[in-house]
């Protein structure tokens, strides 16, 4: 008896064949993958980095509950990264005092 030939890495093509996918054509200058929110708030300097940090739970609630302050005062404009750029700000004026 022949060695069984191994399925592995093949996905739906063991099941119904190759496939040739037909090309995809976008227009250009189109995000293919565009981010959640609205470009002009996600993207308003073209400078920022991301970059990760690690809060305890009580921090994160605390920025959550600025955000959402936030937003019920009608300035629905400021990400969650804005409210943090702008602390960090803050904290290194009061620091250089």
């Amino acid at each position: 008896m022949a060695k069984r030939v191994s399925m592995k890495g093949r996905g739906l093509e063991a099941v119904y064949g190759a496939f040739d996918a037909a090309p995809v054509r976008r227009p250009a200058g189109i995000d293919t993958y565009p981010q959640p929110g609205p470009p002009e708030q996600q993207h308003d300097d073209p400078a920022l980095f991301k970059a990760t940090f690690y809060l305890d739970r009580d921090t994160i609630e605390l920025l959550e509950h600025l955000w959402l302050d936030e937003r019920r005062s009608g300035r629905r404009g400021r990400s969650k990264s804005a409210l943090v750029r702008a602390a960090i700000h803050l904290l290194a004026e009061n620091v250089r005092r």
